[in-house]
């Protein structure tokens, strides 16, 4: 789970510490200054160089934003191709330390962090992974993080050894029907509606309007 992850990092109790290498992460550490970390968290977010809010000040309006080193943390909550998020929180003798681990990995410096485009008119419009649906407001709805990924089969039945008829020679014998240890096959489908990107990033960011989804929403929930 991300948000395990997270909690690693927190437990160190130090702004620099890294977290999987499969993983993107963003961390900060501020005084802690009230017993509610919601709008400590809050700040960490959209305040002033917070982790979403750098691109107001280093990104520019109406063209395909790359991510660079102001703007990794942007990066890595904006990446397009990101399905899910888990984030923790520590009190760190006054001060407090939060970190949120995201899947997959924020594009490299010098990639685009997502494809500017219209907003989506319909699922058909989400084709980025398999299963995604158009949301209300415009933004895909992540569906099956790997489109390649398809369900296993289910397996073939066991079936029974037929038993042996003794026959009428001396020494044969009936033989036992095999009890077959195999287990019934079921497909548990997965629910990957998890923690999405269209269900994190309640996305008021007038500057773009992306076809793709965002990791805001959840975030923003968590804080009210």
């Amino acid at each position: 789970m991300l948000e395990e992850e997270a909690e690693k990092v927190v437990e160190k109790c130090d702004d620099k510490a890294t977290g999987p290498a499969e993983l993107s992460m963003v961390i900060k550490k501020t005084k802690l200054t009230t017993c509610n970390p919601h709008p400590l968290f809050k700040e960490a977010i959209d305040g002033t160089d917070g982790w979403w809010s750098v691109v107001t000040t280093h990104g520019e309006s109406g063209k395909e934003i790359v991510n660079s080193a102001e703007l990794q943390s942007f990066a890595t909550l904006a990446n397009a191709e990101a399905t899910r998020i888990g984030c923790a929180q520590k009190n760190c003798d006054g001060s407090l330390v939060m970190a949120c681990m995201v899947y997959g990995k924020a594009p490299a410096v010098g990639k685009p962090i997502y494809k500017v485009g219209k907003a989506c008119s319909g699922h058909s419009d989400c084709d980025t992974y398999a299963g995604s649906k158009c949301g209300k407001d415009g933004l895909c709805i992540a569906g099956y993080p790997d489109p390649n990924k398809k369900p296993e089969p289910e397996p073939e039945p066991p079936t029974e050894k037929p038993p042996t008829t003794q026959g009428s020679s001396e020494g044969s014998s009936q033989e036992p029907p095999t009890e077959s240890t195999s287990q019934p096959g079921y497909l548990h489908p997965v629910d990957f509606r998890l923690i999405t990107v269209c269900d994190l990033l309640h996305l008021h960011f007038a500057l773009f309007l992306v076809k793709t989804p965002h990791l805001r929403q959840e975030m923003n929930t968590w804080m009210d």
